[in-house]
């Protein structure tokens, strides 16, 4: 993925499947109790995801679907992110974002289950 961007700087779609790649090393690390990757792994997808949709909002046709696929992936690596970070801490705000993730990408796409469902 990441020679694929350096070739294909302005494809959302890249930067979406890298943070998916992410988000599952992530669980991977979870299940080996690996705290400290997860969280690294998740930052990162993080970052790609919100470059992602800058990427699409800056399209000559930006893609509603796509828009919402990317704000739910978002919001899923916030709510894993606030699971592996600030849940013993209390700390809410990676929730809040994550909450705020999925109504947005609701509001892109009424039809994306998945945004619903989050």
């Amino acid at each position: 993925y990441l020679r694929a961007i350096q070739l294909e700087k302005d494809r959302a779609d890249l930067y979406s499947d890298l943070a998916v790649n992410g988000y599952f090393q992530a669980v991977l690390a979870l299940e080996l109790s690996d705290h400290v990757a997860a969280e690294q792994s998740l930052t990162q997808a993080e970052q790609h995801l919100k470059t992602a949709i800058d990427l699409e909002q800056q399209a000559a046709s930006p893609s509603r679907d796509k828009l919402a696929r990317y704000w739910t992936a978002l919001g899923c690596v916030l709510a894993q992110l606030f699971r592996t970070r600030e849940y013993k801490a209390r700390d809410h705000t990676l929730l809040n974002k994550a909450q705020h993730s999925f109504i947005v990408a609701s509001r892109f796409s009424e039809r994306h289950v998945a945004a619903l469902r989050n």
